[in-house]
């Protein structure tokens, strides 16, 4: 049996350890809020739970599911800790490259850190919602220098509910998850902040507003920390989404149904390999 410290004990966190083979662990939870570390405990989502990062009990696997920020601080203070090289360190946060450089003291320890991004969520947050969040058969990205590459059998055989493991680097990661995941949080939001209307209003919208704009409820202090930790991929794409917005209003402008019908039609095309795979 293993000890698993859960360090941020959210949606993701909780979908996180469904995929473990629970009677086989104990669970430490860490949050920094109180209420949510009662609420662990209460409701049994944790063996136990502890209120100071530096005061952990020795334990075989960390998991860092805090937004990214504080996956960053988390990986400082743990660098203070002195841990064992057999602790297996690893985070799910869905910006890599600083995850990767804040661990790299941590890494010239001797512990082993590997960083993971399952690519599932919801605009929803708290443990509780991770019910409706399955990582199996999901791309589960790994990212780990060649120090800590020998770890990563071991994290694919604590993850028993069997994602679909993805190895890649930390800057590929980054500019994949700006054009797939950062982008279009963005795009959602910026659809409902320009829409000009009512709450009465807004409550007549059909499948086309609240299918394009769900994301935009997700936790605003999450994807503060996401776009600028990935602000130079994200960025870069945000001006090709706006590159394409400007091509449309040209289009619209000088009247060409012919063009407007194929830049429609590449659209549906490309929106169709997502299903189609």
């Amino acid at each position: 049996m293993s000890r698993v410290l859960i360090c941020g004990l959210g949606m993701m966190a909780g979908a996180w350890v469904r995929c473990l083979a629970l009677p086989q662990h104990t669970l430490i939870g860490y949050d920094r809020d109180p209420k949510v570390r009662q609420a662990a405990l209460q409701e049994a989502w944790v063996d136990s739970t502890i209120d100071d990062l530096t005061q952990a009990p020795a334990v075989d696997v960390i998991l860092l599911a805090m937004p990214v920020d504080g996956i960053i601080d988390a990986l400082q203070q743990l660098q203070q800790m002195h841990l064992p090289p057999t602790t297996l360190v690893t985070d799910i946060g869905s910006v890599k490259a600083p995850v990767m450089a804040a661990a790299q003291p941590l890494i010239a320890q001797g512990v082993s850190f590997v960083g993971g991004h399952p690519m599932v969520g919801s605009e929803h947050s708290g443990w509780r919602s991770a019910q409706n969040v399955v990582l199996a058969g999901q791309p589960y990205f790994l990212v780990a220098p060649e120090a800590t590459a020998k770890a990563l059998p071991r994290l694919r055989h604590l993850l028993q509910g069997q994602p679909r493991f993805v190895p890649m680097t930390a800057s590929a990661h980054d500019a994949l998850m700006a054009q797939l995941s950062h982008a279009p949080h963005i795009a959602a939001s910026a659809l409902v902040n320009a829409t000009q209307l009512s709450a009465a209003q807004l409550q007549l919208a059909a499948g086309g507003f609240r299918d394009t704009t769900r994301i935009a409820m997700a936790d605003p202090a999450v994807w503060t920390a996401i776009s600028e930790s990935n602000r130079t991929a994200l960025a870069k794409q945000v001006a090709a989404v706006q590159a394409e917005l400007t091509h449309f209003q040209a289009l619209l402008a000088d009247g060409q149904r012919d063009e407007l019908f194929a830049w429609f039609q590449q659209a549906h095309q490309r929106r169709q390999e997502v299903e189609e795979g």
